[in-house]
């Protein structure tokens, strides 16, 4: 029995095991410092621990359940700190549902297709990382999702099965001034898994 026809949709789950997150690593590591900074603006006094950092921003959501930015934080500090990506999913579509305008910025999209993809579902996060390359913006950070968009796309279209559109994907990833190294080992990854048998991965 084939890799993909025993895995079926959480073949993904298993890229994540041998890879880690695939977001770009200087996002990840800024994420706490992000955060707050975000509450220094508004805030007098910065979290020091999580609990606090999370009972800052849910004040701050009762203060205005309407805001788009407060919950996106919520998500974000969820995605991030916390790595319970179910919540995150749940606050990033919050974030997306009062935003006035959500078709033109990319940056909700690229998160909630990381939280998806880290939960296994690959077609909701094909889904949003599609928004987010058609939505393309030239703003120095909403460009890098943009670009990982792509090579995020590579890795659930071989989930899919969907090979041609997965080589596009990371062809796009590579013109946009991607990692080729990167690239080159996530394919080969992809052919060992798609040869092997499951009992070959025991």
């Amino acid at each position: 029995m084939s890799f993909w026809r025993y895995c079926g949709v959480s073949g993904v789950v298993l890229f994540f095991l041998l890879l880690g997150c695939t977001t770009e690593t200087r996002v990840v590591e800024r994420s706490n410092i992000k955060i707050k900074n975000s509450l220094k603006d508004e805030d007098a006094a910065v979290p020091k621990s999580k609990a606090e950092m999370i009972q800052e921003l849910q004040r701050a959501w009762r203060r205005d359940p309407d805001s788009p930015r407060t919950a996106w934080r919520i998500g974000w500090y969820y995605f991030h700190v916390e790595k319970r990506y179910a919540q995150a999913e749940h606050w990033f579509r919050y974030s997306i549902g009062k935003m006035a305008r959500p078709e033109e910025y990319p940056g909700p999209y690229y998160y909630l297709g990381e939280a998806c993809m880290r939960q296994g579902k690959i077609r909701e996060a094909v889904e949003c990382f599609e928004k987010v390359i058609r939505i393309r913006r030239s703003i120095q950070w909403e460009f890098r999702v943009y670009r990982m968009s792509y090579f995020n796309l590579g890795i659930l279209y071989a989930a899919q099965k969907r090979m041609e559109k997965s080589n596009w994907a990371f062809d796009q990833y590579i013109k946009l001034g991607g990692d080729l190294e990167k690239v080159r080992q996530m394919r080969y990854r992809i052919q060992q898994l798609s040869k092997n048998s499951v009992e070959g991965l025991r």
